[in-house]
This record gives structure tokens, C-alpha cells and sequence, in this order.
């Protein structure tokens, strides 16, 4: 993911226990499909980048609001996919698995316990260097 996308926003955070566990909450809610839970992970004030590489018509580029974005999430991780966290160019997130293949990295920054800014990617070009672990 390029740094270019997000300069409003700021640098990413993903580190320290407090952090995994907000990501390994956010695997089990969407792995659950508990809406309800993903958007109290979520802080007030969230917002979604999805790059799709334009190959993937039904990601929203961009998404903003607890409620939108939970909503967009659970559109990335459709029945079949396997969701965990994993360390995504260095940052903590989420790798989407599907069949063995990576069809999804999700990252972000988190604001006062809760993820404020997410960034995906679910472009099959971009992620064709991705192995499952």
C-alpha cells in the first residue's frame, strides 16, 4: 500500500498488545459476522480506503462512518474466507484468505483504542505475491 493514499491521515499505528488484541477482536467479529461488534471496534469517527485495482467492482473506494464502514468490511470477507491478523508491510492487520489464496490485507490506525482509519487492499494483482501463513 502506498504511503500516498492517506497523507490527510497521517501515519499508520499498529503496535503493541493493546493493538493486537483490537485486530484478533476484529477477526472474530467479522469471522462471526457480528456486525454490531466490528462497529464497536470502530472509533467514531471511521473511515474506509479499498484499492481494487479496479478489478474488484463491489469494494466502495472510499467509506465513511462507524456504520458504513463496519458494513464495508463484512463485504470484503464474504462465507469462505478465512480471516488473521498478520503484519501487513510491517503494520498490524488482517490477511483475508480464501481457498489458499489472499484475496484481502487489511491495516489501519488506531485512535484511543478503537480503529479510526482502514485501509485494504483487494486488488488480485497487488496481492499475487501474498502466501497465506
Amino acid at each position: 500500500m502506498s504511503t500516498g493514499a492517506r497523507p490527510a491521515w497521517g501515519h499508520r499505528r499498529g503496535r503493541g498488545d493493546e493493538d493486537r488484541g483490537l485486530w484478533e477482536q476484529l477477526a472474530i467479529a467479522l469471522s462471526a459476522g457480528d456486525e454490531s461488534e466490528v462497529c464497536a471496534l470502530l472509533h467514531s469517527e471511521a473511515a474506509m480506503l479499498v484499492d481494487s485495482g479496479g478489478l474488484v467492482p463491489d469494494a466502495a473506494a472510499a467509506t465513511s462512518g462507524r456504520d458504513a464502514v463496519a458494513a464495508a468490511m463484512r463485504e470484503l470477507v464474504p462465507a469462505g474466507t478465512s480471516i488473521v491478523p498478520g503484519s501487513i508491510n510491517g503494520d498490524l492487520g488482517l490477511v483475508l484468505d480464501r481457498g489458499g489464496a489472499v484475496v484481502g490485507v487489511v491495516t489501519g490506525e488506531i485512535r484511543h483504542g478503537r480503529l479510526r482509519n482502514v485501509w485494504a487492499v483487494c486488488s488480485p494483482e497487488k496481492l499475487r505475491h501474498w502466501r497465506p501463513r
